[in-house]
């Protein structure tokens, strides 16, 4: 895991307060609608959103005052090196544009290229309201709490001599530990928004490939890419919907060949800021 060399160990407290600080941000919704926070949802058409807010509320909590301030890590420390935010942008487009531009080619071969229902009801607004959520306020959150502290600090704690014999297995516990609770904090929204428990399987294996991912590239960024693509990839076009293509994969494909040509990519190598070199394995 090339993730950790050099990284502070913010120590056990820090990730066992981690737990009740995240918990506490399932009440924030409510707290949000208590002071009025609708009247800013109205005025801005939908385009400022609960989302958002809550996930900002919680990178305040988990991020800001957990890690950076009772953990006493820093940026760089939970994989955020603004140098590599280029490099995550691009791919990120990158894969989406392969994905847009599959939908006008099926689109102009089923003769319907009208707009993805999403942009017309709820509206533009709203929907760019969801996007910027999604990919400004959720991703940002949970890849910063679950892959970029949890993951890495428990990787480092699990210290003994056992873990450091078996590296694999250490780096096992620290993927698998942080994708568990991360998808047992999911089950809230499953339950609330009517979605069955079998989509805790889909989300744990989501979750260890967000993981091997940052774990690959080194780049928090680029983690939080596709995981704002595997949320809301941002459909152009209502192909997404009336065909039986799975569109996910003409995006996810490219995304998983890069990260496997990673280290050979031009831009995927050479990278040995303090937060990720690595005295872990690599794969």
């Amino acid at each position: 895991m090339e993730v950790a060399r050099g990284v502070k160990r913010a120590g056990w407290k820090p990730v066992g307060v981690f737990v009740p600080a995240f918990l506490l941000v399932f009440l924030v919704p409510a707290g949000l609608q208590a002071i009025g926070f609708d009247r800013i949802v109205a005025l801005t058409d939908g385009l400022v959103t609960y989302t958002l807010a809550n996930t900002w509320v919680g990178i305040l909590l988990t991020v800001g005052i957990v890690a950076l301030w009772y953990g006493s890590l820093e940026l760089e420390d939970i994989g955020v090196v603004p140098s590599k935010i280029p490099v995550a942008v691009a791919v990120t487009v990158g894969c989406w544009l392969i994905f847009t531009v599959a939908q006008v080619v099926v689109g102009l071969a089923v003769g319907d290229l009208s707009l993805y229902s999403a942009w017309i009801d709820p509206g533009v607004t709203v929907t760019l309201g969801e996007t910027i959520g999604y990919f400004f306020g959720n991703v940002i959150f949970e890849e910063l709490a679950f892959r970029g502290f949890l993951m890495v600090q428990v990787y480092l704690l699990l210290d003994g001599q056992w873990w450091q014999a078996n590296d694999l297995a250490r780096m096992a516990a620290a993927v698998g530990g942080s994708s568990l609770l991360f998808t047992l904090f999911h089950v809230p929204a499953l339950l609330l928004g009517g979605i069955g428990l079998d989509m805790l399987a889909f989300i744990l294996l989501y979750a260890v490939l967000l993981c091997l991912v940052y774990v690959r590239t080194r780049n928090i960024f680029l983690a939080m890419g596709f995981h704002g693509l595997a949320n809301f990839p941002v459909p152009l076009f209502a192909v997404v919907e009336t065909t039986p293509v799975d569109f996910s994969l003409v995006w996810a494909i490219p995304g998983t060949i890069i990260v496997l040509a990673w280290p050979r990519l031009p831009f995927g190598n050479g990278r040995t800021d303090r937060a990720t070199s690595s005295n872990l394995r690599t794969f």
